[in-house]
């Protein structure tokens, strides 16, 4: 398995360069997440060990309607703690005899809430767009593989809800033989994005938290000037305070660093403790960003995706950095405010770019 400070890489979406994975504490509360024989059916079937999955082992499963009525599905039920607890759910689905697979969301207030995933476009067609209260997203995994989000703001407490996965759409026009393949089930309660698959083999798995720091490297962070890059993706826009990149003196008190801020990139240079500069790029945007930000000379510069948004040219700049934080908290040791999605660079400059150096090197 993963041994303890080892860095995870994610190649997916094909990438030959890999991101560093960086991502909070999540549970998987599925207790056996390749396994989908002996679980709530209504007809239909799940073969299991019927393909390759993604992982590369003939472990994947086959979920087989075996009428058109009742509405054939597979579910898994989980008791919902809380009125506006988001529940976030992801499985890999594979098209089989037909292309189209579909997660419902039920509880007692809501009803129905169907998510329809087309695995030959790579598309998905979510019951709302207002993030709030629903999310959604599909994901190309390679190999004919999509990995299917559905994430729900649930109005139930106290109520045993559940999500149901079905081949066809809205669990209704499946007939009888239809079927998809399956893989790698995960239910993360109380988020509102997912993180990286979690397996499990007979109870729920909690991942610990991850982020990366250097310390007592002084002589390679510009003291009086310099320059933070970041290229990210992140389905996470929207949580707050999450890290990103940052240089500090080892504390909260001097610090040069970028985070997540509610629909948005935030910015923060800090001074004995004091802000001399609070900036948040606003946007709604999920998938690749790249942000950098330098200081000069009294002078903050921010760039985000190839755009100059803004400009500060009288700040009191920290002093005394000697350490860098990717994806936690700008204090030593505290890997608090994990930056929830993956840091395909993040890149810490001894100097300040020319503002059309910093534009091109943002450019999506």
């Amino acid at each position: 398995g993963i041994l303890e400070n080892t860095p995870r890489l994610d190649y997916s979406g094909g990438a030959s360069c890999p991101s560093l994975l960086l991502e909070p504490s999540r549970t998987n509360a599925v207790d056996n997440s390749e396994y989908f024989g002996g679980i709530s059916v209504v007809s239909a079937s799940v073969e299991t060990n019927a393909a390759i999955s993604p992982e590369g082992l003939n472990n994947a499963g086959k979920l087989i309607s075996l009428a058109a009525s009742p509405q054939p599905n597979w579910s898994r039920y989980y008791n919902i703690v809380q009125t506006d607890e988001k529940q976030s759910l992801s499985i890999y689905a594979k098209a089989g005899s037909v292309d189209n697979f579909t997660i419902t969301y039920y509880d007692n207030i809501t009803g129905d809430l169907f998510f329809n995933y087309d695995l030959t476009n790579g598309s998905v067609d979510a019951p709302t767009t207002d993030p709030n209260y629903v999310n959604s997203d599909i994901q190309d995994m390679g190999n004919g593989w999509y990995r299917c989000i559905a994430v729900v703001n649930s109005k139930a407490s106290g109520y045993n809800a559940q999500f149901q996965t079905s081949a066809g759409v809205d669990r209704k026009t499946a007939n009888t033989g239809d079927y998809v393949f399956i893989y790698g089930y995960q239910w993360e309660q109380n988020q509102s994005y997912p993180t990286s698959y979690i397996p499990t083999y007979g109870s729920s798995v909690t991942r610990s938290q991850e982020g990366a720091q250097v310390t007592s490297v002084s002589d390679l962070i510009g003291q009086t000037q310099g320059t933070l890059f970041a290229e990210v993706d992140s389905f996470g826009v929207g949580e707050v305070a999450n890290r990103i990149l940052g240089v500090s003196n080892g504390t909260g008190a001097e610090r040069v660093i970028m985070l997540t801020r509610s629909n948005g990139f935030r910015f923060i240079v800090t001074n004995n403790s004091v802000n001399g500069v609070d900036y948040t790029k606003y946007t709604t945007t999920k998938g690749v960003h790249k942000l950098a930000m330098t200081y000069d000379a009294n002078e903050v510069r921010i760039f985000v995706d190839g755009v100059k948004v803004a400009t500060d040219p009288s700040v009191v700049l920290p002093s005394s950095l000697n350490s860098v934080h990717i994806g936690k908290q700008e204090v030593n040791g505290n890997y608090g405010n994990n930056f929830g999605g993956s840091a395909k660079q993040a890149l810490v400059f001894p100097t300040a770019l020319t503002d059309s150096e910093a534009i091109a090197l943002t450019t999506i």
